[in-house]
């Protein structure tokens, strides 16, 4: 009877000693997120992204910037795509330059001449991806208060944008 006891405590303890403990993949378990991962089993706490009703959204903008006569004054506007896919976006200028007053901008790793209101070169961004690389610059010879509207917007749906309007305060002085 002793050797029945100590085989059964033993065969127990082989069971229970040699059962592996199961891995612990961080990241998102829900199905409906951007980023779920099958292969997640414990849910690491704010990991899951969820697309927004936005496809595209300001993460950062200057609204107004301040400068001097004859001087680049320089804005900056960071985007991202808050959707669960790939997009492609362009950029519109919306304002008429002068010899007096110029608006031009940088998008995509490309500066473009104040004659250019769209930029023929597309910025793709990966689900929930955010760039940092457009500036708009404004310069006047004229001291003032100006608006230039910026558009971005899809390539391939241009109904699908969103819109900042950067103000440039310019002083003589």
């Amino acid at each position: 009877m002793k050797r029945f006891a100590l085989l059964i405590i033993l065969s127990f303890s082989f069971l229970f000693f040699s059962c592996d403990d199961e891995e612990i993949i961080e990241g998102c378990t829900d199905p409906v997120a951007c980023n779920y991962d099958s292969n997640a089993t414990d849910l690491l706490l704010g990991s899951c992204n969820y697309p927004l009703e936005s496809v595209l959204e300001f993460t950062y903008s200057d609204d107004l910037v301040t400068g001097l006569v004859g001087e680049d004054v320089i804005s900056h506007v960071h985007i991202r795509n808050s959707s669960c896919e790939a997009v492609s976006i362009k950029a519109r200028k919306i304002f008429t330059s002068t010899d007096e007053y110029s608006a031009y901008f940088c998008f995509a790793d490309v500066c473009f001449g104040s004659d250019v209101t769209v930029s023929p070169t597309t910025l793709t961004l990966e689900s929930f991806e955010e760039d940092d690389y457009f500036k708009g610059y404004f310069n006047s010879s004229v001291p003032g208060t100006y608006e230039v509207l910026y558009r971005f917007y899809l390539e391939n749906n241009p109904d699908i944008y969103i819109e900042k309007v950067i103000v440039y305060e310019i002083s003589a002085s």
